[in-house]
């Protein structure tokens, strides 16, 4: 009784030094808590503050507060804030220079949404895909390019947003284009054309026939292409009233005088021709103006626009080569931050097992400590039960024997007292016989050894006188008997 009784109280001692370690955790996860939410409020605020700078098209020199947010967001954000951490991330690295890292962000972004929810912020997402498609597009990846803007009017579709949704299909034709497929740009400008018009936008329903334009007067086709040209620069919305192109579409000058070139109309071609120089493309001009001479034959004329032609063209793929230089940089820069990366990474997942294998070697401690406490706790309990049973048992045959002892001594009383009696009755009656056995005896005791006497030797008989006298004692002693054998 004593040990489990001790074994009890170390119980409660441990119980209570879990109960105070508990305490303790709850109070520390309490600060956590509250540091957490005020942490979570200010990288939210700098989420959107950046989110804010982007749609201001300001220019980012640097990915530390991105990386910050990433960090941030993949541990404690939702879906959407980390996708939109990730999407910033890449147009930092996007205005940085570094593409092929830029686009990897843009990849993860897009895994990070969950298009199967309510709340995907579709918006974001379609940002997304048309960053990647512009950098698709740079790179010389049609398929890709055709795949992005896909998901861009998708996306556009999902928001309701029907302009952008045809716009992300129209875009589609620079990848055509790329690939040299006629049929397939003419497939998507007239299907652009026509779901703009079946939405209600005449305007840019005859600004989807642009591309197509142009591939039909450079194929020489221009029957097929002076129709198109009327709806595109009558009902487009693209010229003022002197008949000016927008800011950033001079390069329809070009195209313009493309056809005024195929209809042997050279002066206005010319004139188209030298418009066209408002592009900031030299090489259109130069090619166009050069076609003019030719056909006019005017041989100085064409030496002068062949070698500016050639000037320009050479300009061009100097630039090409530029990008191809700053693409291949670009490329070893990114590749070497991702060899640091994943250098990062095995370090961070080092540290990772370390940290989850000693959560989990203290959650078996825990759990052991635990079970062994349930466990120690119910043998203390099943003991003491079996202690108090036993100690109950024997108190009950203890009382049992006392009853039973208490009515034996009651009954040894009585009987003592019967034996007591018995004995003084018979002792009376001894006595009695004693006396009468003392007084036969002193009686005569010289007859009785004379008639012994005789009986021993078995010869020889008492006398009358004997005989006599026996009779008489005889009738002293025991009257019946005198008369049983009288």
């Amino acid at each position: 009784m004593k040990h489990a009784i001790r074994s009890l109280r170390k119980y409660i001692t441990r119980y209570l030094v879990a109960l105070l370690l508990l305490c303790f955790v709850v109070f520390v996860g309490g600060l956590t808590s509250c540091e957490n939410r005020e942490t979570g409020n200010r990288m939210r605020f700098l989420l959107d503050s950046l989110q804010q700078a982007n749609r201001n098209y300001e220019e980012f020199t640097s990915d530390s507060l991105q990386l910050e947010l990433c960090r941030y967001f993949d541990r404690w954000g939702t879906r959407n804030e980390r996708m939109k951490a990730h999407y910033l991330l890449g147009r930092a690295y996007h205005d940085m220079g570094e593409i092929p890292h830029a686009l990897e962000c843009y990849q993860q972004a897009t895994e990070m949404a969950d298009t199967t929810s309510n709340d995907c912020d579709y918006k974001i997402l379609r940002a997304i895909y048309g960053q990647m498609a512009l950098l698709y597009e740079w790179q010389n990846l049609p398929d890709e390019e055709v795949k992005a803007y896909t998901e861009y009017s998708n996306c556009s579709w999902k928001i309701k947003d029907t302009l952008e949704a045809i716009r992300g299909y129209e875009l589609t034709i620079g990848a055509a284009y790329m690939s040299n497929d006629t049929a397939k740009m003419l497939e998507i400008t007239q299907h652009a054309h026509d779901l703009y018009m079946k939405y209600g936008y005449k305007n840019q329903a005859a600004g989807a026939y642009g591309v197509f334009i142009h591939i039909l007067l450079v194929s020489g086709q221009y029957q097929k292409a002076r129709p198109l040209m009327d709806i595109y620069e009558k009902e487009g919305g693209l010229f003022d009233k002197e008949g000016n192109i927008q800011k950033g579409r001079e390069i329809y000058y070009y195209q313009q005088g493309l056809y005024q070139l195929g209809i042997n109309n050279l002066d206005s071609a010319e004139l188209l021709f030298r418009k066209s120089a408002l592009s900031g493309q030299p090489e259109a001009p130069a090619k166009g103006l050069l076609m003019v001479y030719e056909k006019r034959g005017i041989a100085d004329s064409i030496a002068k626009y062949a070698h500016l032609f050639a000037e320009a063209n050479d300009e061009m793929h100097r630039n090409m080569r530029t990008e191809t230089v700053e693409q291949i940089t670009s490329m070893y820069n990114y590749n070497r931050y991702k060899e640091q990366a994943e250098l990062a990474e095995q370090k961070s997942k080092r540290q990772r097992i370390i940290i989850i294998s000693s959560i989990i070697l203290f959650a078996f401690i825990t759990t052991g400590i635990v079970v062994y406490t349930k466990k120690h706790k119910q043998r203390l309990l099943e003991q003491l039960a079996q202690e108090n049973e036993q100690y109950i048992s024997t108190l009950e045959l203890l009382q049992k024997k006392e009853q039973q002892m208490s009515l034996l001594q009651t009954d040894s009383n009585k009987l003592l007292e019967k034996y007591r009696t018995d004995i003084d009755s018979l002792q009376s009656e001894l006595r009695q016989y004693h006396d009468e056995d003392t007084a036969i005896v002193n009686y005569n005791n010289k007859l009785i050894d004379t008639l012994h006497s005789y009986a021993r030797k078995l010869n020889g008989s008492p006398t009358k006188e004997e005989w006599e006298e026996f009779e008489r004692f005889l009738s002293s002693t025991d009257s019946d008997f005198i008369s049983f054998i009288g």
